[in-house]
């Protein structure tokens, strides 16, 4: 038995061997791990690549006779195929995930979890809004020129991936320095695809509770969380809605701030008539029983902000 054990140690030192704690792994963008390559005797072997959209290296040592990789999964599922020099193989699967751990009806991996991105998302969200109020872009359907239609064209729009092929069909009069959201890119978000919106209570990990379409009231009561009614405590693309029981049929309105701590920031909103955009300073509506920004107006609902953000 002694000397089984002697050639088993001496086995390992003259093979390379791949040494991972687990082989699965949930794409959310926060588990991960840590794999051991144990070089043999001989030579230090080596991966022929370790880039993968499947993983994010955080940190490599190489020390005397192994390296030790430190990873995280991305907020992408799927099998990760690695192969070192001398033959060795593993595989890692990165597998989809619906977690909600703020409860708040999506699913965390489809959320933007770091500032860079929600500020970026902000930033194209109110670009391209303001864009429609310049120059209406040919691709926002006709049949959705409305106060909703505008924040959800804004909202998908917002989630592409802005290349040069982008610009050319968008025509959009728009600052090509804005970052682009790195977690994902419309259509391709995690979970939800082109279903992007919140339609109705059931829980995040069922798919038939998302959909391409939401309404000023679907967006006020699922897609979006109360921040406040005081104008200061507004970032920008957060939204403002309103209630007017009078109005049957739209009884819902809202509208989009295009600036964050500012008590009288510039809005802008589609009218609900045709091809009818504004872009005001809040204080324009002082006067307007419905749509002024007074928290005694109690057909002002208040400042809300998507939950994608929160």
């Amino acid at each position: 038995m002694k000397y089984f054990f002697l050639l088993f140690l001496l086995y390992c030192k003259i093979n390379s061997s791949i040494e991972v704690n687990l082989k699965s792994y949930p794409a959310d963008g926060i588990s991960g791990g840590k794999l051991i390559l144990h070089y043999s005797i001989f030579s230090k072997d080596e991966f022929l690549s370790l880039e993968s959209d499947l993983w994010k290296i955080i940190k490599v040592e190489n020390i005397s006779d192994k390296q030790i990789i430190n990873f995280q999964s991305r907020n992408k599922s799927g099998i990760l195929k690695l192969k070192t020099k001398e033959g060795n193989f593993l595989e890692l699967e990165f597998y989809e995930t619906i977690l909600d751990s703020d409860e708040d009806g999506f699913p965390d991996i489809a959320e933007l979890k770091t500032e860079s991105d929600r500020e970026a998302f902000r930033d194209w969200f109110v670009r391209i809004a303001e864009s429609q109020y310049f120059q209406s872009d040919a691709f926002w359907n006709q049949n959705e020129r409305d106060c909703s239609g505008l924040v959800r064209y804004s909202y998908k729009e917002a989630l592409k991936l802005h290349d040069e092929s982008w610009f050319v069909k968008n025509s959009l009069v728009l600052d090509k320095s804005l970052k682009d959201i790195e977690a994902f890119h419309y259509p391709n978000v995690p979970i939800l695809g082109e279903s992007i919106f919140k339609v109705n209570h059931l829980a995040a990990n069922d798919k038939t509770s998302f959909g391409k379409f939401a309404d000023a009231e679907t967006l006020w009561n699922l897609n979006t969380k109360f921040v406040s009614k005081n104008l200061f405590d507004a970032k920008k693309a957060d939204l403002v809605f309103f209630e007017n029981k009078k109005q049957i049929k739209f009884p819902f309105h809202t509208m989009i701030i295009t600036e964050g701590e500012s008590s009288d920031p510039i809005l802008i909103y589609h009218t609900g008539e045709k091809s009818i955009l504004k872009r005001i300073k809040s204080s324009y509506l002082k006067k307007n029983p419905i749509f002024n920004l007074s928290e005694t107006n109690h057909h002002y609902l208040g400042i809300y902000r998507f939950k994608i953000l929160e």
